[in-house]
């Protein structure tokens, strides 16, 4: 009987021992890289304007330093995108009440996040998380017609939530893969939103 208590106790005491290192292993200042897709929309509900509009999907790249606590993660995150283009856009003419010729609309959108993160399942090999992000992103509006060229600027409040799952590496280096959408706020009346899909690397300094 007291042979198997002592073998119990010495279990647990490995046990705790192990899940100490792991969660020292695990928690701490960290630095990310992601890079993915984003698919902007703009949603333009002006009367018979319609001069807004996106295409494709673009390429996503961002940077984070965080740190992490057990099953938070607080981080901030600045995400480059590349140009968004939409060629060959009608525009519409007031003065006939018809829309003549093509356009091109060019977004550029570059954000700067402070992101918060649950992590549901820490020190596991697999852990889902669920993200929310606050922050401003520079939008950056060019609208080429045969008569001249528009350009909007603007400094927005930006939001985003999502979610996703983190691959434990080793106890220092994670990989990730998730989903985040984004509300950029409005150009002039256009709202301005974005899905995107990445996939990254985080490791504990």
């Amino acid at each position: 009987m007291l042979k198997n208590i002592t073998i119990s106790l010495f279990a647990l005491a490995c046990g705790l021992f192990f899940a100490n290192n792991a969660a020292a292993g695990c928690n701490g200042l960290y630095i990310g890289v992601r890079g993915g897709g984003a698919n902007p929309t703009i949603d333009d509900n002006s009367a018979g304007s319609n001069r807004f509009d996106t295409g494709g999907t673009d390429l996503m790249l961002s940077g984070a330093l965080g740190y992490r606590h057990n099953y938070f993660r607080a981080e901030v995150e600045y995400i480059w995108r590349d140009t968004n283009e939409k060629k060959d856009k009608p525009v519409y003419d007031p003065d006939f009440d018809i829309y003549v010729g093509g356009a091109t609309g060019e977004l550029d959108y570059t954000s700067y996040m402070f992101n918060i993160y649950l992590d549901l399942a820490p020190y596991t090999w697999f852990t889902p998380y669920l993200s929310a992000g606050v922050g401003m992103t520079r939008l950056e509006y060019t609208f080429k017609y045969a008569d001249g060229t528009d350009n909007y600027d603007k400094d927005n409040f930006t939001w985003s939530v999502g979610g996703g799952i983190s691959a434990k590496m080793t106890n220092k280096l994670n990989l990730d893969v998730g989903y985040r959408y984004f509300d950029f706020g409005k150009i002039d009346s256009a709202q301005l939103h974005s899905h995107e899909v990445y996939g990254g690397l985080r490791y504990v300094l």
